[in-house]
């Protein structure tokens, strides 16, 4: 552009604090924020301690519950030591549930499932365990598919 340069400016910090995007809900960010670092705090002894297992498990926790892109960061953060420990420690976040993509997705899967003629609790069922087998794969396979 007309000789001026373009930096690639990218957010450091907490990803939970990161400004609210323009495709992201400003009430649902702030109201999961609340309800994640409440589960959080409480919380946050049995996910550390899940996430440090060796075995599958451990895997597992660390796939739904830690950043995969952490490592790639720190080596370029200027931030504290301190704020880099709390970083990496394994926590929940829901703010992936405020973006309107989500939101339509949800919506799409429960009108399937209005389609199909399964109530709302049969839907939200369906939805978590698909989830779940989608995290469970990817923590079987995940490093296979990363290789190549």
């Amino acid at each position: 552009m007309n000789g001026l340069r373009r930096f690639d400016i990218q957010y450091q910090g907490d990803p939970e604090l990161q400004p609210i995007r323009s495709y992201e809900n400003p009430l649902l960010v702030r109201l999961f924020y609340r309800i994640s670092s409440l589960l959080n705090e409480r919380f946050g002894e049995h996910m550390n301690a899940l996430c440090s297992r060796p075995d599958f498990l451990g895997r597992l926790g660390r796939h739904f519950l830690m950043d995969p892109d952490l490592t790639t960061k720190v080596k370029h953060s200027p931030l504290t030591r301190r704020t880099l420990e709390r970083n990496r420690q394994p926590r929940l976040s829901l703010r992936l549930l405020a973006s309107y993509r989500t939101l339509l997705l949800l919506l799409l899967l429960y009108a399937c499932g209005a389609l199909l003629t399964l109530g709302p609790v049969s839907s939200t069922l369906l939805i978590l365990t698909g989830a779940f087998l989608y995290g469970l794969l990817m923590t079987l396979f995940g490093n296979k598919l990363k290789t190549h």
